[in-house]
C-alpha cells in the first residue's frame, strides 16, 4: 500500500542550529565598523599618542648630553610608547568580546523568535479535532488551541520590535523585511483566529496557520537571519 501520509500533518523536529555554523561561508557575516580591531576614533587617539612619545623619545638619539628638561620628556616618550601599545592591545581584546557577545545576543534573539513559533508550527495536524462527536467539546478544544496561539503570537510580536530596535547595528534589508512581514503575518493570524465562522473553520484555521508558518520559517530561509563574528 502507498503510504499517503502528508509530512505536513506530522510533528515537526526542533532543529540544531549549532549545524548552521558548520556553513560559515553561508552565514552573513557582522559588519565589523573596526580597524585593526578596535573602533576608528580610539585608534586615532592611540596612534597620535604613540607617534608623539616616539617623537619625544628621538631625542635619545641626537642627544648626546641631554639636559634635564629633555631627559623628562624622553622618559614621557618612553612610558608613552608602553602606555599606547598597552592600551591598544588591551582594547582589541575588549572590543572582540564585546563583538562575541552582541553576535550572540543578535542569534540568540532569532533563536527565541523561532522557538516561540516553533511551538505552534511544530506540532502535527489538527484536523483530529473534527472527528470529536461532541459539538461543544469540538469547539472547546479548538478554542483552546486557538487561544494558545494567539498567546505566543503576542509574545513574539515585541520580540521582533525589539529585536530591530537593539540590533539595528547589524540587520539587513532582508532582515528587516522578513521580520515585518512575519509580524504583520502574526497580527493578521489573531484576527481570524478570534472572529471564526465556525467550529470547523476553526480548525481549518489552525491547520492553515500551522502550515504558513512551517513554510515562512523553514530554515533555508532563517539562515539568511543570522550573523557570523
Amino acid at each position: 500500500m502507498e503510504n499517503n501520509i502528508n509530512e505536513n500533518d506530522l510533528p515537526l523536529e526542533y532543529p540544531d542550529f549549532n549545524k548552521l555554523y558548520t556553513f560559515k561561508s553561508e552565514i552573513r557575516k557582522a559588519p565589523k565598523g573596526t580597524w585593526l580591531g578596535i573602533r576608528k576614533a580610539t585608534l586615532g587617539i592611540y596612534l597620535t599618542t604613540l607617534i608623539l612619545s616616539i617623537l619625544l623619545c628621538v631625542q635619545y638619539l641626537i642627544c648626546k648630553e641631554p639636559n634635564n628638561l629633555q631627559n623628562v620628556l624622553m622618559s614621557i616618550g618612553a612610558s608613552g610608547v608602553g602606555a599606547a601599545l598597552l592600551s591598544y592591545f588591551i582594547e582589541v581584546a575588549i572590543t572582540s568580546a564585546e563583538r562575541d557577545r552582541k553576535v550572540k545576543a543578535y542569534n540568540s534573539s532569532i533563536i527565541s523568535i523561532y522557538y516561540n513559533l516553533w511551538l505552534i508550527f511544530g506540532n502535527g495536524t489538527y484536523s483530529y479535532l473534527n472527528s470529536i462527536g461532541s459539538n461543544e467539546m469540538k469547539l472547546n478544544r479548538a478554542r483552546h488551541f486557538a487561544d494558545e496561539f494567539i498567546f505566543q503570537f503576542k509574545h513574539v510580536i515585541p520580540q521582533i520590535e525589539n529585536f530591530i530596535l537593539e540590533h539595528g547595528e547589524w540587520y539587513d534589508e532582508y532582515t528587516v523585511k522578513a521580520l515585518d512581514d512575519l509580524k504583520s503575518q502574526l497580527i493578521r493570524y489573531i484576527a481570524s483566529l478570534q472572529n471564526p465562522i465556525d467550529t470547523a473553520h476553526l480548525i481549518q484555521l489552525l491547520d492553515g496557520i500551522r502550515v504558513n508558518l512551517r513554510q515562512f520559517c523553514n530554515m533555508l530561509k532563517m539562515k539568511k537571519l543570522f550573523i557570523g563574528k
